[in-house]
């Protein structure tokens, strides 16, 4: 395996710690109050596998292998504007037994020429990942299904295996769950002065329920940052967001055993 075709987020933190510690001291405001939020913690730490058309044969063969274990998948899409190209996809792994999850990020601007030897392993590494029998995680139907679409006309995937893919949808979801939480919650509101969400003809974003949820922010971009890899752990810990949304909406958590699981990470800090 090529090691230049894989790196670790701590040299990315590394390299981003001056504008990390400026965001923790932002205070960012939310409907009816404001509160110091958190940088965001995922729930385990991670690797980021680019794929593109200059990505070594021998870091995509290990893949397939990889892949084949994992049943669970957080995927996340970025496009140029509302209408535009999709310029990546971001699949998290979610690997139960092993001590870090691998993210994959697919470059669709930058991918190999179609039916060459890269791309054939390219295509063979998606098929495995979107088999029928696997569930996938992402925020809204409308955007990361849609977005989706590009592998079929990039001839990755089928018409008939994407259709067959299995999507839960977040964003509902977790709204409804803050709010039937909270409107029974005689725990949380006796024990702190947050007050709840409340639509004012706003979208509910994976922003605001990792906001509202975790007490967490997502880095902002620094526009005096020149580094690719800054930008895409930006992009990556929305797909590492929507793996600990889909947590309590899978587990069903009370508020309480929020509040317990808020207490430990306190003192645990993955990035």
């Amino acid at each position: 395996m090529n090691n230049t075709d894989q790196y670790r987020v701590p040299s990315l933190i590394e390299q981003a710690r001056a504008d990390f510690e400026y965001q923790k001291s932002l205070s960012i405001d939310l409907p009816s109050h404001s509160i110091l939020l958190n940088i965001f913690q995922p729930l385990k730490p991670y690797r980021i596998c680019p794929i593109h058309r200059l990505t070594s044969i021998d870091h995509v063969l290990f893949l397939p292998e990889k892949v084949k274990k994992t049943k669970t998948y957080s995927i996340d899409t970025n496009k140029i504007g509302s209408e535009g190209h999709v310029t990546l996809i971001i699949i998290e792994l979610r690997e139960i037994e092993e001590n870090e999850n691998c993210i994959l990020t697919f470059e669709m601007l930058h991918l190999p020429i179609p039916y060459t030897y890269l791309w054939t392993m390219i295509q063979k590494l998606l098929k495995t990942i979107f088999r029928s029998q696997n569930k996938f995680f992402i925020w809204n139907n409308n955007n990361n299904r849609n977005d989706l679409c590009v592998l079929i006309d990039h001839h990755y995937l089928s018409p008939d295996a994407f259709y067959e893919i299995n999507m839960f949808e977040l964003q509902n979801s977790s709204k409804h769950w803050h709010h039937r939480r909270h409107e029974h919650n005689e725990y949380y509101s006796s024990k702190s002065s947050y007050h709840p969400y409340k639509q004012n003809g706003d979208e509910w974003t994976i922003e605001k329920a990792i906001n509202y949820l975790f007490h967490e922010s997502i880095i902002k971009f620094n526009k005096n940052m020149h580094n690719p890899l800054y930008y895409m752990n930006h992009y990556v810990c929305y797909c590492l967001a929507l793996t600990k949304v889909s947590l309590i909406i899978e587990l069903d958590w009370t508020w309480e055993q929020m509040a317990q699981f808020k207490k430990f990470y306190q003192n645990t800090k993955i990035i």
